[in-house]
């Protein structure tokens, strides 16, 4: 079964991804393999990159907060998730930004198998979201385009076309 972006994003930033220290590229190099050609979601090494945008917290055991980033690429960094107090571990859930952009993030926090450290990870929602408003926007017209008279006249021709057919009986 084909993985998801956020899946993608995850075990990109998750474990082995993070590298040394919990954060970086696997294998502790440089973003995009070192020669700076590659691009997140691109081939090679940037391919195992999350995508821009993506927030990532090391904590301590106790769950405070040792270190932040957002993986930009050069990119403007967006507006920071809006996490609760005690993130819920192993478990996915959806927060919004800080400030009023509207901007969701999936974020998903787990226990480092080496250490005794968490590791956050919060994946932008922003093209999922646009997408879903894309896909609205064509239902709403192709609803208006199938309850507008002249569809009930195709539709009404091709069922009794349909009827005279043998291929229907």
């Amino acid at each position: 079964m084909p993985r998801g972006r956020f899946s993608r994003a995850l075990d990109a930033t998750t474990g082995e991804g993070f590298g040394r220290g919990g954060f970086g590229p696997r294998g502790g190099g440089t973003p995009g393999g070192g020669d700076g050609g590659d691009t997140p979601g691109g081939g090679g090494l940037g391919a195992n990159l999350p995508p821009p945008g993506t927030y990532g917290q090391r904590r301590s055991s106790t769950g405070a907060v040792v270190h932040a980033l957002f993986f930009s690429y050069g990119q403007a960094e967006p507006p920071a998730p809006r996490l609760p107090a005690h993130p819920l571990l192993s478990r996915l859930f959806t927060v919004g930004s800080v400030g009023s952009s509207g901007l969701r993030y999936r974020v998903y926090m787990s226990r480092d198998p080496e250490d005794s450290g968490l590791t956050l990870v919060a994946v932008p929602l922003r093209d999922i979201d646009q997408t879903l408003s894309r896909l609205r926007v064509i239902e709403a017209l192709v609803i208006l385009e199938c309850s507008s008279p002249s569809a009930w006249a195709r539709s009404s021709s091709c069922v009794s076309d349909c009827a005279r057919s043998t291929a229907c009986r």
